[in-house]
Formats: C-alpha cells, structure tokens, sequence
C-alpha cells in the first residue's frame, strides 16, 4: 500500500460489495487507477467467510447487510468484523449503521402464529 501512495495510486478500503479475497485494482470514469484492499485484510475474518462473500456476491449482489449474513452463512462475529472495517458502507453506510446492522440481523425468529379454536384465539400447544 505505501507503494502505491508513493506513486499516487489511491488505495480504496475492503468493501462486501467490491473487494476481492485479496487486494485488487480499479479505475474510474477518468481512467486512474485505484488499489482495492481485499477482505483478507479484515482482522479477524476468515479466508473462507472471506470465500462465501465472494462467490455469494457472484451470483446476485447483495442487497443489504442481512442478504449478505444470510447467503454467504456469515455469524454475527464476522459481520461485526467487517462493520469494524468499515467493509458494509456500501450496504449500510455510516459505520455506527453497520455495526447496528450486523448485530440486529441474527434477531430472533417469529413467534408461532395462535390457532384459533371455537371463535378464541389460544396459543399453540
């Protein structure tokens, strides 16, 4: 990375929905070429949660933070890693949002639905 801002190559953070398993290059609208940190680099995140993100994001991008936990099988500890890295601001932008968002996301699943019995709602049994 000191290379390339030694040559004034922007360096662009590790993003869900742009980063490669390792770092990357792009270019803009302008042609200049940009340095993207590959989410290896995510302290704590593994190479294979790192691998389901990719290859989740190949087949449909994701849609928001619960889409990607849900289809690359992220626990709630990887998606606070990447909150902390600022690596969901494309899906949930401001990092204090990420972070709200990888914690809310593992919520508890409905409550059964009551049946109704006779005119009365009762719980299920």
């Amino acid at each position: 990375m000191q290379d390339a801002r030694r040559h004034c190559v922007e360096a662009r953070p590790a993003d869900v929905s742009l980063s490669e398993i390792d770092r990357s290059t792009e270019s803009d609208a302008k042609q200049d070429l940009a340095v993207r940190l590959g989410l290896r680099l995510v302290s704590g995140l593994s190479t294979d949660a790192s691998t389901r993100i990719v290859a989740a994001r190949a087949e449909v991008p994701f849609a928001d933070a619960q889409d990607l936990a849900l289809r690359a099988r992220l626990k709630q500890r990887e998606m606070q890693r990447l909150a902390g890295a600022d690596a969901l601001l494309s899906l949930a932008g401001h990092r204090r949002q990420q972070v709200w968002q990888a914690t809310d996301w593992h919520r508890l699943p409905p409550l059964p639905k009551a049946r109704r019995c006779a005119g009365t709602m009762r719980p299920p049994a």
